[in-house]
């Protein structure tokens, strides 16, 4: 339901990405507590995978990215204190073929787009001051005319941001900004839009922004303003911050949720001062607190974390916190308000000489609420150089994940009064989940590396005490088989028949039952022939597997994950430096 944000790694997109900071600029520290500000460009969208819908059959060629056409970058400096950044790309139309009994379909599923990025930003009197602008667009064109119902047309920001110091020293600084979106497609695409979970305008219960089946547009805004002392041994942050229901940067940038007003304070002492048995220690405190903009309070706690430089250059780090009850209007995926729980975390982490040969680093993570939800995370590894050209990472981990609540699915009953006209389906979720995290660096000589990574990972989850969502504003559910209800497990179909009671309508609900294995490798030789010019040998494999769902047996589902298809691609790539001053 919710997105995740993955880091950029191709060196186009990454050089000059500097310049496209928004909204942090003059401060040395930015926090969020419980808040993330939405980015306008995410430049994972250019030459993403393609999102359209392929034609039935009993085979399907579906591409698994987008073709890049052409993209051309200008970033540096107009003059003194004032930067630039222009980026414009063409991401060809992508089509997928199905075929049926040597019946081939050819439907376009990735139609052909523009896209522009400008930003600028003007620094003063040494950076005491800043001023900034940035914009994106997004302009699309269908060569399937059903596509236009998966797609927007075309998609803007816009954006303002700066800081102030109020003192030459630099030590007393505000920062902030503005934004606004704008979307455009047909009626079908934004009604859909509207009922993301970012945005979930179908909620029953909202008050300030409904659903609107007869837009061809979603408009919004952001803003975010920070105040900071940022220099010391007391440390001082204050933050308001708010994201309007209808504010969309997905296009082309990044938007963590909407309908949202956060704000927090947040104090600390840090002394980098060094004594007999430390290097430098920190610890902050903070308090925030978060609505919507129908006035429901989604988030209440407080919020601690320090570190300690040990004399012997071992580290130590630490955070707890603390949530009060409150209410959440995305539980539901859609559905009714739901009463959250208050709920605790902490963590601790330690980390030992870095410059060693050997070095070790540990994390542990625990969280549990009110209702008997616990999550545990331990993640312990380190690094080994063999020598000044081998260095080894491994580092492995292992999640538990206990949650009462877990959400399912969504069932439409006319008689399920209490919730609208629809059952919301959770479950208690028991998942385990181990991965780990392996790297190779071999560097032959100073012009030639090879570098390995792998990544396996494997979660397993088993639903049990499957329940509705009881009444709005609650935390209250009905556990199937109590209270009149029946459940039932039909293996055959691998589904659960559920009787409601109370007259309702009798459904079914697949084995939500999961066991996602996956495995990622790349191995980079890198050969720098000539003095700018260089030479990349890549290959990329990787493999998944869905086999038993449910089966806590983890040396089977790695045997299982072995089994199973795998991709491999090669690449090879190749840069040459012409010296312009030879040519001349």
């Amino acid at each position: 339901a919710f997105e995740t944000f993955f880091e950029e790694k191709r060196p186009f997109f990454i050089e000059g990405s500097n310049l496209l900071q928004f909204g942090y600029g003059g401060s040395n520290n930015n926090w969020g507590l419980n808040w993330g500000n939405p980015d306008l460009f995410y430049s994972r969208r250019i030459g993403r995978s393609p999102n359209g819908d392929a034609a039935d059959g009993d085979f399907v060629d579906y591409p698994t990215n987008t073709q890049i056409l052409g993209a051309a970058k200008l970033t540096g400096k107009i003059a003194e204190g004032w930067s630039i950044y222009a980026l414009n790309a063409v991401t060809n139309s992508m089509s997928a073929k199905s075929y049926t009994n040597g019946i081939t379909t050819k439907r376009e599923v990735e139609p052909l787009a523009n896209s522009t990025v400008f930003r600028t930003l003007k620094e003063f009197d040494n950076s005491r001051y800043g001023l900034g602008f940035m914009g994106t667009s997004l302009v699309r064109k269908f060569d399937e005319p059903g596509l236009e119902n998966s797609f927007s047309k075309n998609s803007f920001t816009a954006g303002v941001d700066g800081w102030l110091n109020f003192d030459s020293a630099k030590v007393y600084v505000m920062n902030g900004y503005f934004m606004m979106s704008n979307i455009n497609g047909t009626k079908d695409f934004i009604t859909e839009l509207q009922k993301r979970p970012i945005h979930s305008f179908q909620r029953p219960d909202s008050k300030y922004q409904k659903l609107d089946t007869n837009a061809t547009s979603l408009n919004g805004w952001a803003g975010r303003i920070t105040f900071n002392k940022q220099e010391g041994e007391f440390y001082f942050n204050a933050a308001l911050g708010a994201i309007s229901p209808g504010f969309n940067s997905n296009d082309l940038g990044f938007s963590w949720r909407t309908n949202y007003i956060n704000g927090h304070i947040l104090g600390g002492y840090r002394d980098y001062k060094e004594d007999s048995w430390s290097r430098s220690k920190s610890i902050y405190a903070g308090y925030f607190r978060s609505y919507n903009f129908d006035g429901d309070k989604e988030a209440d706690g407080i919020f601690t974390t320090g570190n300690l430089w040990m004399k012997n250059f071992h580290r130590l780090r630490f955070n707890f916190g603390v949530n009060f009850e409150a209410y959440s209007t995305r539980h539901t995926r859609g559905g009714p308000t739901v009463k959250l729980p208050a709920s605790y975390n902490g963590a601790i982490g330690f980390s030992t000489d870095q410059r060693k040969d050997i070095t070790v680093d540990g994390d542990f993570y625990y969280s549990g609420d009110d209702l008997g939800g616990n999550y545990y995370s331990i993640q312990l590894g380190g690094s080994w150089r063999a020598s000044e050209a081998v260095r080894l990472t491994i580092y492995p981990g292992y999640e538990w994940n206990y949650d009462p609540g877990q959400w399912i699915a969504n069932q439409d009953d006319p008689t399920a009064t209490n919730t609208y006209g629809t059952r919301h389906i959770f479950g208690f979720l028991d998942q385990k989940t181990l991965f780990a995290t392996i790297r190779l660096d071999y560097t032959f000589t100073p012009t030639m590396s090879l570098q390995l990574f792998a990544q396996p990972f494997i979660s397993i989850g088993k639903y049990s005490n499957i329940k509705e969502f009881a009444k709005e504003r609650t935390s209250d559910f009905t556990v199937y088989g109590t209270k009149g209800t029946t459940i039932n497990y039909d293996s055959n179909n691998e589904e659960y028949v559920i009787n409601p009671g109370n007259g309702g309508n009798p459904f079914a609900i697949g084995n939500p039952d999961f066991n996602f294995k996956s495995l990622r490798l790349n191995i980079i030789y890198r050969w720098e022939f000539l003095p700018g010019s260089t030479l990349f040998l890549v290959w990329s494999h990787d493999r998944t597997n869905f086999d038993n769902p449910g089966e806590f047996q983890m040396g089977k589902s790695f045997s299982n994950l072995m089994n199973s298809e795998a991709n491999n691609i090669f690449m090879v790539k190749m840069t040459y430096w012409f010296n312009a001053a030879g040519l001349l």
